[in-house]
């Protein structure tokens, strides 16, 4: 998905693995390019993007952050493309 293209009408699915060798995942949470924040706290972690949630065209980030029972963050980030 890292690079991957997408329309502005289109609606995007991001579906998150997260796991953790302390304790278990308790919360997931999806951040659209620093002002949309979404959260899971149980599997699957399958979030969706609404269709308009980009008004203009341009390289986005998705940021991923898995919080565990032990206190343990992990987190990745990739960048989208989004077009008209």
């Amino acid at each position: 998905m890292d690079g991957e293209t997408f329309k502005m009408y289109e609606e995007i699915k991001v579906n998150v693995t997260a796991e953790t060798k302390k304790g278990s995942i308790i919360q997931v949470q999806l951040t659209v390019d620093n002002f949309t924040t979404m959260s899971l706290s149980a599997r699957p972690y399958n979030f969706q993007i609404p269709a308009y949630t980009f008004e203009k065209e341009g390289i986005y980030f998705l940021s991923v952050m898995a919080y565990s029972t032990e206190g343990v963050q992990e987190g990745a980030a990739i960048e989208i493309i989004i077009e008209k």
